[in-house]
């Protein structure tokens, strides 16, 4: 399970981001009201990745850093 603190470095895209992201094999990254509301999210950090999805306010970034 991820801890509360390395979801947070995630959407902030700190530089510790990255390696969290390989280390929890995480394949997509979700942002929506919800996350933009409890969390610091950087788009200029989920600008490098391609949106799988994306319906209003929310968008499915595919980040296939695990592979």
């Amino acid at each position: 399970m991820m801890a509360q603190a390395s979801i947070g470095h995630i959407y902030a895209g700190s530089p510790q981001a990255l390696v969290l992201m390989q280390t929890y094999h995480v394949d997509c990254v979700l942002v929506s009201p919800l996350e933009r509301t409890n969390l610091t999210v950087n788009d200029a950090f989920g600008s490098h990745f391609p949106v799988a999805a994306h319906s209003g306010d929310y968008y499915l970034y595919k980040t296939a850093l695990s592979r």
